[in-house]
């Protein structure tokens, strides 16, 4: 076989696939004049990933995450860059997404924080625009 760095396998169908396949399928001989092959099918393993997508989410809003402390927020909204399967990207809303800062241990007068983001499980957030706001507390 000198010469000969591989061989082709008859196709595999994926279409319908929606988990991972294995299936034992036949080599593509013809042409490569060869008297006998063996094993005459091989094992080929597919991994079968959902399709993935990313996407910008407008207007989230930004809440204090201690809800006892008097806090203005400016963006009150943040922007927010979200990548995931294909499905519940594009299914996602802006109240499916959790915006905080966390004011805890801080004195009063202005902050500038960086905002948290939680989402649904699967998808992952990827940025935060702006990824700090101003938070101005009042303790009294």
């Amino acid at each position: 076989m000198i010469g000969l760095s591989g061989v082709r396998t008859r196709p595999v169908s994926v279409a319908q696939a929606t988990s991972d396949l294995e299936e034992k399928v036949g080599l593509e001989l013809e042409g490569l004049h060869l008297l006998g092959v063996s094993p005459a099918k091989v094992s080929v393993r597919v991994k079968v990933v959902p399709l993935q997508m990313e996407r910008s989410i407008d207007n989230v809003p930004v809440l204090v995450a201690q809800q006892e402390v008097k806090a203005l927020v400016e963006p009150k909204e943040v922007r927010v860059i979200v990548k995931g399967p294909l499905d519940l990207v594009e299914a996602l809303k802006e109240s499916d997404l959790q915006a905080t800062v966390s004011v805890q241990g801080l004195s009063g007068g202005k902050h500038t924080l960086a905002v948290s983001v939680a989402g649904p499980q699967g998808v992952r957030i990827t940025r935060v625009e702006p990824a700090r706001v101003e938070v101005t507390l009042d303790l009294q």
